[in-house]
């Protein structure tokens, strides 16, 4: 309820009643001043023949003899008189004192006037009790009153804050009617301004009313213009100051007037003021009355509509914030589960597949809980978006939840585009697409760049881009894109293969993947700069190997793949691998080595053989002649040949092999790392398969490859199993053995740098093995497929593929070894 101590109280609390004593009609008493202005006063009186206290307006002494003012102030009472509207002060009774002075009595409001409300709030908004909504709702009622006085062939001609007053209770009134005339009334006795109380008005003789807030056909004296235009002026004045906080035209009255006849004022503040109420305010106050709201009613309909959209708006953003506030739920709940499925993995770990189920029991649980914690997040998910919706429906152009549903569908797309699901893509970029208000139009066009350092510099580039034809991805060239270093060349979205020629080095193939807005940098993790790729001499190494360039790529991410991991970046040392997997020729060389050693024993060891045989035999390819050494010949259902993969041998042998080919050669052979067994076959661009994401049976040696009985192959009969660094038979065939032990879960690396390490296996760790095999299904040879075995276990599936490495990236620990 609003205090009325600033309006119509006491001058300086002192009690004037003492003189009206005397003076007034038996029915009243007299009580206190209230205000009062040039030409006349404003009393409390108590009615005492109607009850209650009322206001009287009383002409000053001095002015009763005055047919003019006097004429003026019967007029005031009688036009209000006629205003039967809850937005003008009921006149309850006029008369004569006994000095003559007229008087007329009204309603007693206790408020405070729009001036003194305005101040306050541009003063100190938060602490007003006042909203800009609220201010509106009261203008809104402003102008139905004054369209109300329009209907009836009234004109105020002297709108202003400080004749509007605001009630206790929100209840507004228009006040002070002295210069108000009929609509078709003659002014014969031109301009006086009868009480400006603001220091604002005119002197008398000059034109009435006041300068900050009449139209400028009115401070021309053209009073025969003036016509409900005038008030539609006058609102949009004050609401140029309900908006702004100031006046349109500053200063005392005549600076105001010339202002006023210069020109219009100062415009509202577009960026701080919603423009629309601007736009409002600006017709309002247009200098040609012919241009200006139709009547007061459209401009009280203009601002309704304003009201309504703010108020929409005001329950649209209510239910934003309902779904803000379901974020930290969210947010806590993956928590949860995240710790859970930890805790889990740290229970589970550790057992073998073997192991009873009671001791599993306990990771199980936990994963149920984690299972559980995130079915209740994606639940908070739906309510958040349900609750975004329901605020477009309320306001649909609301930027705010456009903005939110935005940023979750971009994330969506980002995982769809990561796992490589083009159904599910295609509908979150239309849903985003949908929502984007221009925040997300440069990522959703999708271009990004590429910066490239070679070591030598000045490679020639040419560029190559990954596309799609009869179901696998095939090289299409796209021109030269420069000589290195390159920084941040731009390239559309895309999967690309670089290569990089220089004279007297080996052609390198760089295969890169531009994502939506993306940088591919080469920048190692927690590095600034780009790592240089170095470019091996021509004979560096041969022509069955394959070069892997230093950089990112992801693993993982292929939810039909048989235990793959989730989708994880991971960075890579440069290395070369062998472009084949090991054959039977590759492997008799080693064991006829250790036989010319005198190490017959340690060869019989490492000969391939059936699971649970002691000795190689004609089953298993392998045989010996009367000097111990070995030859090769097809087993007895004639499968296998020289030029085969070499299988049956248990990863001892397979880490012995690669022990005695370092020795051989110089080179630092070893077993390759899972993870980087993946790169090399995979790439950098996720792809499922060597060839791109479709299962096509007959492009690698697995089950479903032939009608015929089916075995392993010959390493060079698949041409079609082939992959961006042109490694072969990754999908088919045989699979690998690893350096690495198996782990369920991936790590969580602070450098996710893959650097291998010797590991030295006890009889029941579980060994990584990767790769398609001749016997699989195609569907479980997907290239993020993770299998395991026990060191010893000798198998037909997997063989042996070596690699070195060509440089080393720092000397950092391993994170995933």
């Amino acid at each position: 309820m609003e205090s009325d101590a600033n309006t119509w109280a006491p001058s300086d609390g002192a009690d004037g009643g003492d003189d009206l004593k005397g003076l007034l009609p038996d029915r009243y008493t007299p009580l206190s001043y209230l205000a009062g202005g040039g030409m006349s006063a404003i009393w409390r009186v108590r009615d005492r023949l109607l009850g209650g206290t009322v206001a009287m307006k009383v002409s000053l002494p001095g002015l009763a003899e005055d047919a003019s003012l006097r004429r003026r102030f019967l007029d005031e009472a009688r036009l209000t008189s006629q205003l039967n509207h809850p937005g003008v002060i009921s006149v309850r009774d006029m008369g004569e004192l006994s000095d003559g002075r007229l008087f007329f009595t009204m309603e007693e409001v206790q408020g405070r006037d729009l001036e003194a409300l305005l101040a306050a709030y541009h003063a100190a908004p938060e602490g007003s009790g006042w909203t800009l909504r609220r201010l509106l709702s009261l203008f809104r009622r402003v102008c139905e009153a004054v369209a109300y006085a329009h209907s009836r062939g009234v004109l105020h001609r002297d709108l202003k804050p400080a004749n509007l007053m605001v009630g206790g209770f929100g209840e507004v009134r228009v006040m002070d009617w002295g210069l108000a005339r009929w609509v078709d009334e003659d002014d014969p006795e031109g301009g006086i301004d009868l009480g400006s109380r603001d220091g604002g008005g005119t002197q008398a003789g000059q034109v009435m009313g006041t300068p900050a807030y009449m139209p400028p056909e009115q401070a021309r004296g053209q009073i025969h213009r003036l016509g409900p235009e005038a008030d539609i002026y006058a609102l949009g004045a004050v609401l140029y100051t309900l908006l702004s906080g100031r006046r349109p035209y500053p200063g005392g009255a005549m600076e105001a007037l010339q202002a006023l006849l210069a020109g219009p004022p100062t415009p509202l503040d577009r960026a701080v003021i919603p423009p629309a109420l601007c736009d409002i305010c600006e017709l309002a106050m247009d200098r040609d009355p012919m241009v200006r709201h139709l009547d007061a009613e459209a401009l009280a309909e203009d601002v309704a509509a304003w009201l309504d959209g703010e108020k929409r708006r005001e329950d649209a953003l209510a239910l934003v914030t309902r779904a803000d506030a379901l974020v930290p739920e969210i947010q806590a709940l993956r928590a949860e589960a995240d710790q859970h499925r930890g805790e889990a993995n740290a229970v589970l770990e550790p057992l073998k597949p073997y192991d009873p189920v009671e001791q599993k029991l306990p990771g199980w649980t936990l994963e149920d809980r984690a299972a559980a914690r995130e079915r209740a997040a994606r639940l908070k998910e739906l309510e958040y978006i349900q609750q975004l919706r329901g605020a477009l429906t309320t306001e649909p152009e609301l930027v705010e939840a456009h903005d939110r549903l935005a940023d979750h569908y971009k994330a969506r797309l980002m995982e769809a585009e990561q796992r490589r699901d083009g159904d599910a893509a295609a509908e979150f970029e239309v849903l985003t697409r949908t929502h984007d208000r221009g925040r997300h139009t440069a990522w959703l066009k999708g271009d990004g760049a590429v910066t490239l350092v070679t070591d030598p510099p000045g490679a020639v580039v040419e560029l190559y881009e990954y596309v799609e034809k009869d179901r696998r991805l095939v090289e299409e060239p796209r021109g030269i894109l420069g000589e290195t270093p390159l920084y941040e060349v731009s390239l559309p979205r895309g999967s690309y293969l670089l290569l990089l020629k220089a004279p007297g080095r080996a052609t390198v193939r760089y295969p890169v993947l531009i994502e939506r807005a993306s940088h591919w940098d080469g920048v190692p993790p927690d590095e600034t700069s780009p790592y240089p790729i170095y470019l091996p001499s021509l004979d560096e190494f041969g022509q069955n190997d394959c070069y892997v360039p230093a950089g990112w790529f992801w693993s993982g991410g292929d939810p039909d793949a048989p235990d793959s991991w989730p989708l994880q970046r991971w960075w890579t040392a440069s290395f070369v691998v062998q472009k084949h997997p090991v054959t039977n020729s590759d492997y008799l060389a080693f064991l006829n080595a250790l036989v010319a050693e005198g190490r017959p024993e340690e060869a019989q060891l490492h000969a391939p053989r059936e699971p649970g045989q002691q000795v190689a035999d004609e089953q298993s390819n392998y045989n010996q002649n009367k000097e111990g050494y070995f030859y090769f010949s097809p087993d007895w259902r004639g499968r296998g040949s020289p030029n085969s993969p070499v299988t049956l041998i248990s990863w001892w042998s397979a880490h012995s092999y690669a022990s005695w080919a370092q020795a051989t050669t110089g080179r630092d052979w070893r077993l390759l790392h899972d993870l980087e067994w993946e790169k090399a076959a995979r790439g950098v661009d996720r792809r499922l398969m060597p060839w791109g994401d479709y299962l096509e049976p007959t492009w690698s040696c697995n089950a479903r490859s032939t009608s015929l009985p089916q075995s392993w192959r010959p390493i060079h009969e698949y041409k079609t199993d082939i992959g961006p660094l042109n490694l072969t038979g990754t999908a088919g065939n045989v699979r690998t053995w690893c350096e690495n032990p198996y782990l369920r879960t991936p790590p969580t690396p602070a450098h996710p740098i893959i650097v291998p390490t010797k590991h030295i296996p006890g009889d029941d760790t579980f060994m990584m093995v990767r790769g398609g095999a001749w016997n699989s299904n195609p569907r479980v040879c997907r290239l993020a497929s993770r299998y395991a075995n026990r060191p010893k276990v000798r198998m037909r599936p997997v063989g042996i593929r070596l690699c070195w490495d060509i440089s080393q990236f720092g000397q950092l620990p391993s994170t995933a070894s």
